[in-house]
Parts: C-alpha cells; structure tokens; sequence
C-alpha cells in the first residue's frame, strides 16, 4: 500500500515530460519535481501550445549547418543539449558504430551530419586547457575516418559541416596521431567539394570558402586552390542570393583571403549583410572590423552597428566591444557611443581582454577623440601584467598611444622597451618607423636598443617605403641616435622613392638633413642628395604647403643652415605668403620666427624677399594684420 498508484505514476510522468519541453531535457525545473510519495495537487487542465519544430537561429547556436533537412533537427537538437567534450565524443563514436552497420542512406547521412556537427561543437570547445586532451582523445580519430570514407556518397548538406568542422578543429596541425586521419579526410573532402561545387547552395559555398580560409592545410594542394578559386568565381555571380547571417559568417574568411579574391567578394557580401536587420550584435562586430579591413565598409553597416552597441551592447562579447570600437572610430560615430556604451562594457573585460585588445582599444578610443585619461590609464595598467605576450604590433601601437599617460603607470614604458629588444628582428617598416617614434615619444634613450633599431633599419632598407625612410631618419635624429651608416642607407632609400613623396615629406628631410652635423652630411650623404631633394620640391612648388605657415618656416630654416640661396622656392613662397597667413591662424610665436627666417636668409634672397614687400601691397597688409 506504500507503492504510489498506476494513476499517480501516470501523473507524475505527465508533468515531467511536460516540464521537460518547457525548459529542456537537462532544465532546472527537474528539481522541482515531488518527493516520491507525495501527494500531487491536480491543476485545471490548460491548452497547451507546443513548439514542434523551434526556430534554427536559437537551436542551432555554435553550429553552421545551411541546409539541414527537417530529420536531422533531432540530432542537432540532441548535441546541442550534451553539457561536456565528453558528451560530444560519446555520441559521436555511437554514431561510428550505426554508420558501419546502418544501410538506409537518409540514415547514414543523418549519422553522418551528427559527426561533422560533433566536430563544430568540440571546435568549439578546444580551447586553452581543453584543447590538447580533446585532440588526444581515442574516440575523434574514427570520426574523422568514417567522415572521409562515406563522404562521397553522401547528401550534400553534410559536406559543408564537415568541413567547417575539421577546419574549426585544427586537427591539421596537431602533429599527433589525429594528424594522419586529419589529413586523409581533408584530402576526401576538398576533392568531392570539387566534384560537387554546382549542387552547393551560395550558403553552403561562403561556409566552404570560410573552412578553406580558417585552415592552410585545406587549401594548401593544388585542388585546394583550384577549388578556392572556383568559390570565388561561384560567389562572384551568387553573392547576391547570400543570407544575410551567411554574409556576416563570411567576412573573416575574406580578410585573410584579400589577396586571393575577399576583396572583389567584399562590396557584394557587404550589400547582403545591410539587408538583414535582425543580426546579433556580435555578428555585427565581426562582419563591421572586417569590411573595415577590406576597406569596404558601406555607411549603412556602422549606423546597423552604432544602433546594435545602444540597444544590444549588454549582449557583447569581449572580442565584439574591440571589434566594435576599431570600426565605429574610422565611422565618425558620435563621442556618446563610445564613453557612455562602449567604455563602460570595456571596463568591465578588461581583465579578459589580452594585450592586442588594449592596445586597439587604446587606439580606436584615441582616434575617435573620446579617450578619457583615466580609461587609457586603466588599459595601460591592466596591460602592465600582459607585456611578455605582446608581439611587434602590440609594442610598436602602445609605446604611441600610451606615452600621454606613462606618469600614471611609470613601469609600463621600461617593461615595454625590454619587451622590444626580444622583437626587433620581428619589426615590419611600417611597425620600426612607429616603434621610433613611441621611443621618442616616451623619452626612452637607450643606446643598445637603438644600435639594435639601426641594424633593423638597414635590414629593411630595401623594402622601405618612402615615408618609412622619412619617419626612420627623423627619429633617429631627434633621439639623437644617428651614425654615418645609417644616414647613407636612409638617404639613399628617400632617393630611390623620391617621386612617390610629398612636398611636406619633402620639407622634413630638409629640416632634419639641416641640423645634422656638417662633417656627417658630408661623409653620409650622396653628393647630389640636397640638389635633388630640392630639384623634386621645385616640380612639387605649386602644392597646399605653401598656405601652411609652420612649413614655410621650416623650410627656411632648413635653407638658413644649409646655407642655400633658392630663388625659385623663395619665389613660390613668397608668391603665397599673403593668403597663408590670412587663412591660417597663425600664432605671433609662429610669425615672429617667420619674419626672423626671412631677416636671417643671405643677402641676395633678403634682397628678393624685400622686393616683394615694396611691390606687393597684399604682403604688406598681412604682416600688418
């Protein structure tokens, strides 16, 4: 008589089940249930509305499966649910064992889809201390086997998966055991995505073309390349049939293959992405940096981004604020969009942030002039604990964007410079020539450091840039940190680009060329170094420096020392001097040194300087106002 009735157990059931479907098979609500034994208070009987097949969007969160066919929502459902890496393994080797033995196609596919979707998941998962016991795992390699034997045979929606999955995984280059079965269901997969390009949808396709961007090792063989290229030219014609979530899914994919097609690809993708509405915020953060990247960013995608950061940037992911504030700074969003949304949720990751992160974020908020002294101080010290991770880029932005606020963390700037001297054989051109500049900046005199830079410098010289020669030389110089060898170098690469600079470029190495010792310029320099210098600033007269006075005084200066006597430039600068300091608001610093540049000039150009203020009534009435 202490056994509970057919009809309570009856009862009892009912409600579980019902609890089940309304909160999910692992849901909290199954503490709840009724001691064994109690008595179950009976309800009124409610219509239910149950939900027979729940909307993809919400079910499939972590998985891209385009096309998944209405018999495998129950697997997707079913994986989606597993709490654990372990989870996922054990129902994949179940699905192993039914694939061998199974015989109806639709079930093998079925089977099939539940190991390329268990790859997604465990990708998914494979992250910092999980990574290496997932890989190493007994149960993955079979997986990978079973994928790459019964792949050709197959339904198509199951390729794509599978692909992204293994792509995901970076079993690839694991350099273990799994590497092998890796490499043999790669080899299988590209090939029959080769074969059945035509029966892919244009999602299915972004989702090939992202796997072969996301991992090396897929397009590495030459039918990994053929096959590229050929999604390229696919999407080039399809781009438009694009889903909008597929579109944003896509735009990582096209950065790292800019040089491969993601730049042609960029302006359709980016048109597809404007037209879904509905994008969470995060999506939108990663399709926004990466137009961004391309250079092809549509206005209407950063309005799509500054309203998702008003209304969804609780929703943020540490990665999407960065993402977020790298693409609205170039955007001209207003300042309220980064110090009342995006500053506060920065704040409250930084300790997720790692130092890349600090160091975009401290430029973006810099760029968009919203940077307030306190926040940067607070990157600067949360980074002070994450300087033996930081690469060349992340030292050659910081020793910029922090040196404002190096009083407030005095132990970064040191801790950054030693970090440099383990990098400078890493420094791009680019990355050396700012990396001289933030040294300047934070007033760092280290003399090895900078015989190190030197010897960086000459390394480079052959791939420098123009302005990279320029911004080097200038650097060098105001640390007073030059030698005879790197003069030449430097001087001999501004010449090889010397038509591809500006006047203004040309104007700074003037001025920096004038204040090196003589006996230096002499020794260092090519002999037709200044004739030339001067020849291409004559070609280059007619240009807007001439209304900027400080580069007019500059000029002069450099022709003061350099004991020059130009007609033709005093000509052209005199010629605009009347209009330059009208239009400009020129300090009475600034024009005192001007007048003291054109009082100092030998005396034949003093002698043209004055027959321009005796003839010319417009220079007259300037200097007066």
């Amino acid at each position: 008589h202490l056994l509970p009735s057919r009809r309570e157990q009856r009862e009892r059931a009912e409600e579980k089940e019902a609890l089940s479907s309304g909160h999910g098979e692992f849901g909290d609500a199954a503490g709840f249930m009724p001691e064994h034994g109690a008595a179950v208070k009976e309800a009124p009987e409610e219509p239910q509305i149950r939900e027979l097949d729940p909307p993809q969007s919400r079910l499939l969160e972590g998985l891209e499966v385009p096309g998944l066919p209405e018999h495998a929502v129950a697997v997707a459902e079913r994986l989606h649910s597993a709490r654990s890496a372990g989870e996922v393994l054990a129902l994949g080797a179940r699905a192993v064992e039914a694939v061998r033995v199974e015989t109806d196609s639709a079930q093998r596919a079925r089977r099939l889809g539940q190991l390329a979707m268990s790859l997604q998941l465990l990708a998914k998962q494979a992250t910092g201390s999980k990574r290496l016991p997932i890989l190493r795992d007994k149960r993955l390699p079979p997986m990978l086997t079973t994928l790459g034997d019964h792949m050709p045979g197959t339904e198509v929606w199951v390729l794509p998966a599978a692909m992204s999955g293994l792509a995901r995984l970076g079993a690839l280059g694991s350099g273990n055991a799994l590497a092998s079965s890796a490499a043999m269901a790669a080899d299988t997969l590209v090939r029959v995505a080769k074969d059945r390009l035509d029966d892919l949808s244009p999602a299915q396709t972004s989702l090939v073309l992202a796997s072969l961007a996301v991992s090396a090792e897929l397009s590495a063989s030459k039918v990994g390349l053929a096959l590229q290229q050929k999604l390229v030219s696919t999407l080039e014609l399809r781009c438009q049939e694009l889903p909008p979530k597929s579109a944003a899914t896509l735009v990582p994919a096209l950065v790292k293959l800019r040089s491969s097609g993601g730049v042609q690809l960029a302006k359709g993708v980016a048109q597809c992405i404007v037209q879904g509405e509905a994008l969470p915020v995060n999506e939108i953060a990663s399709a926004a940096a990466g137009l961004q990247a391309l250079r092809s960013t549509p206005p209407k995608l950063l309005e799509m981004a500054d309203r998702a950061v008003h209304h969804q940037v609780h929703l943020c992911t540490p990665r999407a604020v960065v993402q977020l504030a790298a693409a609205l700074c170039e955007g001209g969003s207003d300042n309220d969009t980064f110090k009342d949304y995006l500053m506060p949720a920065a704040r409250s990751f930084l300790l997720d942030f790692g130092p890349r992160d600090l160091c975009t974020l401290a430029e973006s908020f810099a760029k968009a002039s919203a940077a307030e002294t306190d926040f940067i101080a607070d990157l600067a010290d949360t980074l002070q604990s994450k300087v033996r991770d930081m690469g060349a880029h992340e030292v050659s932005v910081a020793l910029l964007i922090f040196s404002p606020v190096s009083y407030a963390v005095p132990e970064l700037i040191p801790a950054i410079s030693q970090q440099l001297k383990s990098l400078v054989d890493e420094l791009s051109p680019k990355q050396l020539a700012r990396v001289l500049r933030g040294l300047n900046a934070c007033n760092v005199a280290d003399a090895p450091l900078f015989e190190a830079l030197r010897r960086r410098a000459s390394q480079l010289s052959h791939v420098f840039f123009g302005t990279h020669a320029v911004s080097a030389l200038v650097a060098f110089a105001e640390a007073e940190q030059v030698d005879i060898g790197t003069v030449r170098t430097l001087g001999e690469t501004i010449l090889r680009h010397l038509d591809r600079l500006s006047a203004q470029d040309y104007i700074v190495v003037l001025t920096t060329v004038s204040r090196l010792p003589a006996d230096m310029r002499l020794v260092s320099l090519p002999q037709s170094f200044l004739e030339e210098l001067l020849q291409a600033l004559r070609q280059r007269g007619y240009g807007d420096w001439r209304l900027d006075p400080e580069a007019v005084l500059h000029l002069l200066e450099a022709l003061r020392h350099l004991r020059v006597e130009d007609e033709v430039l005093l000509e052209l600068v005199c010629d605009r001097l009347p209009a330059a300091l009208q239009k400009s608001k020129t300090s009475l610093l600034l024009m005192v040194g001007l007048l003291e540049s054109l009082g100092d000039l030998p005396s034949r150009s003093r002698a043209q300087v004055a027959a321009h203020l005796h003839r010319r009534r417009k220079l007259q009435s300037a200097l007066k106002d």
